[in-house]
């Protein structure tokens, strides 16, 4: 499946974008927390003990993030440990979504930027190969960046991206969106 998300590269700046390739989203119907231990309600979830999986979108960020799972009541309730400095809320409160993180150990993968989809020319071309995307396998994070001086030698105002993720000859595209360049004025 496709997310879209647009985005602004500030001229000038460093630009980093992280991506995080998840199985499917489900919702998290109710979220507590007793002592350390979240217990998370989910419709049919099929997590096992030990699995990664990434919580986002629950008002009280220490909710939010990669956890590993430390029970499985039943098909519908796992637990995850969190460490806090204040007691979060409880219920949480957030549309709260959950998916398996997927491990991209072998995976490749590429983002160009370009005047429209059909221009012939990439305005930006980044991939794995050449240091543009960093992968981060193990918590399926994949981070495209540009540096300062990549940055402030773009010249246009709006274009679309996308990006894919490669492994063997199967390849699927994980982003697309549009991209706003958000020129410097100070220079």
């Amino acid at each position: 499946m496709v997310g879209t998300y647009d985005i602004t590269i500030l001229q000038g700046a460093t630009w980093s974008l992280p991506a995080r390739k998840t199985e499917t989203l489900q919702t998290i119907s109710s979220i507590t927390i007793a002592s350390s231990t979240v217990t998370c309600t989910v419709t049919s979830h099929d997590y096992a003990v030990s699995d990664k999986v990434f919580v986002s979108g629950a008002d009280q960020d220490v909710y939010n993030g990669i956890q590993t799972i430390l029970s499985v009541a039943d098909d519908n309730t796992f637990t995850y440990d969190i460490s806090y400095t204040t007691i979060p809320s409880t219920p949480g409160t957030g549309t709260v979504t959950v998916g398996r993180i997927v491990d991209l150990t072998g995976y490749t993968a590429r983002m160009q930027v370009r005047l429209s989809t059909f221009a012939s020319e990439s305005l930006i071309n980044l991939t794995t190969e050449n240091g543009g995307i960093a992968i981060d396998s193990a918590n399926g994070l994949i981070t495209c960046s540009l540096s300062a001086t990549d940055t402030t030698a773009l010249d246009f105002f709006d274009a679309v991206y996308d990006l894919e993720i490669m492994t063997g000859s199967t390849v699927e595209r994980l982003l697309e969106g549009k991209v706003k360049l958000s020129r410097e004025v100070t220079k």
